[in-house]
């Protein structure tokens, strides 16, 4: 079997799994999360877990069956403290577009209106999300349905006044621009500083004269013996790091 088919089965079997997040009410409780968790009997009630994952809101638990989802959201709720953890599933988001370059004199309720008008996209299919000022203007981000995000993404472009506007699905994966790394962002990273074009950690990047080097592969090279194209820097767009995270962001996007 090829390393490509190979990892299309496991990505299909990560889509199929059911998800639940498990999340302190109160900071205070954070710290007894995992504690409270230890008295709970998995095996004497046959819940089979495949994988937790720590995330900063609390602990993500992964279940392939979705009768063992349920059992933990029940088990939690009758063996800890009432209100003391919120416990639910981890559903899917709708998928995001980013306009590029609008006008920065375009307010919300104007590209709304054009996104409504201009372009038979009806108001309750929508929802701007927030801006950001680039060199040519403003791109905005917004998140829509599966059925708006196919229409709008297929035709590239949208009719925003008198311009045609440039639209791609937005995904961004969470990057920290201290260390580079993946999960988190700099005001939280408590790794050292790596330099964005060696990978290096004893020096800034302002004055670097190293070969480019991507941090995030060439610890994949080096820790799992891969062997990984790392000539780039970590914020590259064609980085297979990111594109790895790009792929597990996905999976958490519903598109129906």
């Amino acid at each position: 079997m090829t390393e490509n088919r190979q990892d299309e089965i496991k990505e299909k079997k990560m889509d199929e799994l059911y998800r639940v997040i498990i999340k302190p009410r109160l900071e205070e409780n954070r710290e007894t999360l995992c504690k409270d968790l230890r008295k709970i009997d998995l095996i004497k009630n046959d819940v089979k877990i495949i994988n937790t994952k720590r995330i900063k809101s609390g602990l993500v638990v992964e279940m392939k069956r979705k009768e063992d989802g349920d059992k933990i959201i029940d088990l939690i709720k009758t063996n800890t403290e009432d209100g003391k953890y919120i416990v639910e599933t981890l559903t899917k988001r709708k998928p995001q577009i980013i306009l590029y370059g609008l006008n920065n004199e375009i307010t919300k309720e104007e590209l709304e209106n054009c996104l409504i008008k201009q372009n038979d996209i009806e108001k309750e299919d929508f929802v701007i999300v927030h801006n950001y000022k680039v060199k040519y203007g403003t791109n905005w981000i917004c998140e829509v349905n599966g059925k708006s995000f196919k229409k709008l993404v297929g035709w590239r472009k949208v009719n925003i006044g008198f311009e045609k506007i440039k639209v791609r699905e937005y995904l961004k994966p969470r990057q920290c621009f201290k260390c580079w790394r993946y999960g988190h962002k700099g005001k939280d990273c408590k790794n050292k500083k790596i330099c964005v074009r060696c990978g290096d950690d004893d020096h800034d990047n302002e004055n670097c004269q190293k070969n480019i080097m991507c941090a995030n592969c060439n610890y994949q090279n080096v820790k799992f013996n891969r062997n990984i194209d790392s000539k780039h820097s970590p914020n590259d767009l064609n980085c297979p790091c990111l594109q790895n995270e790009i792929k597990k962001v996905k999976k958490y996007i519903y598109y129906g």
